[in-house]
């Protein structure tokens, strides 16, 4: 194997080193313009969460502030939480994305849940709906 071989083969190591820690999310928003008082828009990343919550206030002298550190999606199981990680958020609407996954539950029992996060036209409000449903085995 050649130097440059190795070169290149390292350098696609390390792209896909990074790629595999990239958190994917996609913002939705309430169809106004950043420059507009009123503009409200979220990140959403896998299960609802997001560390990024834009808001535009109603004079518009500051625009598209970030106002949210962290919000997380958790299940407590026999007492302890866990955090649900899952898909990276789909486009399934204008403004609405949705994420899934699984846990396992208390009986051992896979849990598939779905979040679907989505934001109203000139609506100042992230709307988050999450669906648990159990897998039963008889």
């Amino acid at each position: 194997m050649t130097n440059n071989q190795a070169t290149i083969r390292i350098i696609i190591g390390l792209v896909f080193l990074l790629m595999s820690g990239m958190s994917f999310s996609l913002e939705i928003d309430n169809d106004l313009a950043s420059n507009q008082g009123g503009f409200f828009s979220v990140n959403v990343q896998t299960a609802g969460e997001t560390t990024e919550v834009f808001i535009t206030d109603p004079s518009a002298q500051r625009q598209k502030t970030d106002i949210a550190y962290a919000y997380e999606s958790y299940v407590v199981i026999d007492g302890a939480a866990i955090r649900l990680s899952g898909s990276a958020p789909v486009l399934i609407a204008d403004d609405k994305v949705r994420s899934t996954g699984s846990f396992k539950g208390q009986a051992g029992n896979t849990i598939n849940w779905t979040i679907d996060s989505s934001i109203g036209r000139l609506i100042v409000q992230l709307k988050v709906a999450h669906c648990k449903c159990a897998a039963l085995f008889l």
